[in-house]
């Protein structure tokens, strides 16, 4: 037992690195304003890779590219690309509450049609469990968003998101 705290507490120090994934699911309302305002409610799903690097004692800064699927009446496929910063509070000597805010480059597909645009996302419901030094395991249970698209067509169109939308993922550190 005292061997894992000590190999998590180093796990936090600046300098160190991960790489890891991230697989989710959920159920999301939407607020969307455009060529047809309207707020939607619908199933998607989520994979994700991420690469981290502390830049001071409990402060990490990441780059994440995902892939999207929300099934709605567009199916609409996204990829979105970008920076991320978590930080690291130490709820017992394995688990940690970890909050984070990204900021992203996003390209979305629907019917024929490719928009890019940027996000912002909160996640401020997740944690992470370290079993060993080099291992950690995450879950995140409900996140926020603000989208906005570039439609050329619409005068504007951005979304606001907020749901339950659990994700579950691997860190490995070095």
């Amino acid at each position: 037992m005292i061997i894992t705290a000590t190999y998590s507490i180093s796990a936090q120090n600046k300098g160190d690195s991960y790489i890891g994934g991230m697989l989710g699911a959920g159920i999301s309302s939407s607020f969307i304003h455009g060529m047809n305002n309207s707020t939607t409610s619908t199933i998607n799903a989520s994979a994700s890779f991420e690469f981290g690097y502390f830049i001071a004692n409990k402060l990490k800064l990441g780059a994440e590219a995902s892939y999207g699927f929300s099934a709605d009446s567009f199916n609409i496929h996204a990829l979105t690309i970008g920076p991320n910063i978590t930080y690291y509070a130490r709820l017992t000597d394995n688990i940690f509450y970890t909050p984070s805010l990204t900021v992203c480059f996003a390209m979305a597909a629907a019917v024929g049609e490719t928009i890019p645009g940027f996000g912002i996302g909160i996640n401020l419901f997740a944690l992470e469990f370290r079993p060993t030094k080099r291992l950690g395991f995450t879950a995140s249970v409900a996140s926020m968003s603000y989208t906005e698209l570039f439609d050329y067509e619409a005068t504007s169109t951005f979304g606001v998101n907020l749901g339950v939308n659990p994700t579950i993922g691997f860190k490995y550190y070095f």
